[in-house]
């Protein structure tokens, strides 16, 4: 064979590799961004999971039941077990729209605001403590966090426990 037909099918071959590497270092890339959002959305499931867990909590309970009855009565040391409840939907909630933000995660914030709304909507001490701490968290977010508790769409379970109760 002569050497500059060898030469140019090695040429190819190498060409042809280069290409075929980078076909896979795309899928690779395509594979690990898949696996990095999966991750992502398994560990906001299990702090969703662990936020709710605290409902099953029977003084916590007490505390976000009080809460809807009668605000005013509210002893500090339950205050501070509802601020960290809040606290800790706010901050899902913020990290929730930092991921929709740069796109790893798909759709918006709105989709999770709902949840957010039902357990501060009609809320009289969960509203005026949204008030206390809104000022530190982003113009942008605030707005659409005030946006959606202008019109929650229900509030917590309460009016489902009502409803349970009256059936008795």
């Amino acid at each position: 064979m002569n050497p500059t037909k060898s030469r140019d099918w090695i040429q190819i071959a190498g060409n042809f590799s280069v290409v075929a590497g980078l076909v896979l270092v795309a899928f690779q890339i395509n594979q690990s961004s898949f696996l990095i959002r999966a991750e992502l959305g398994i560990n906001s499931y299990n702090q969703a999971i662990s936020i709710e867990q605290l409902g099953v909590d029977l003084e916590f309970a007490e505390a976000l039941a009080k809460s809807h009855e009668q605000p005013e009565n509210l002893t500090v040391s339950e205050m501070i077990q509802l601020e960290g409840y809040f606290n800790s939907l706010l901050i899902q909630l913020a990290a929730d729209n930092w991921l929709y933000e740069i796109g790893i995660y798909e759709g918006s914030l709105d989709e999770d605001l709902p949840y957010f709304v039902a357990a501060i909507g009609g809320n009289e001490f969960a509203m005026s403590w949204w008030i206390e701490v809104r000022p530190t968290y982003p113009a942008d977010f605030v707005k659409r966090v005030d946006t959606h508790l202008a019109n929650p769409p229900f509030k917590l379970n309460i009016n489902r426990y009502r409803q349970i109760q009256s059936r008795f």
